[in-house]
């Protein structure tokens, strides 16, 4: 066998966003909290394990529990890599439309 030739699945976990902390609530012991799922744990390895899960996987690639104003931003960038559409600022019309990466107004922008 040549596995070292054999291309790889890679599946990508990503942790809460951001990074969860000790939460203390009515002087109880700390607890850890997974913003995304809105999930508390007594102990860290418990939060680890969650967001290794189908559950939390799903609620990340999700936009079912935000409402827009606009446009979702485009999958697989950052905050940083957001940019206003110049042939929409210029012209008022992008020939992408919805599928455009990039936002249309500084609205758009700013909620991305």
């Amino acid at each position: 066998d040549n596995v070292a030739n054999k291309p790889r699945n890679i599946v990508r976990v990503l942790p809460p966003q951001p990074l969860s902390r000790p939460v203390k609530q009515n002087n109880e012991q700390p607890k850890f909290s997974c913003p995304f799922c809105d999930i508390h744990f007594d102990r860290q390895d418990e939060l680890d394990s969650h967001c290794h899960s189908d559950l939390h996987k799903k609620r990340l690639a999700s936009d079912e529990s935000h409402k827009w104003n606009y446009r979702p931003p485009p999958r697989g960038q950052t905050n940083e890599d957001y940019i206003l559409c110049q042939r929409f600022l210029e012209t008022g019309r992008c020939p992408y439309g919805d599928k455009c990466t990039a936002a249309h107004s500084d609205e758009e922008l700013e909620e991305w």
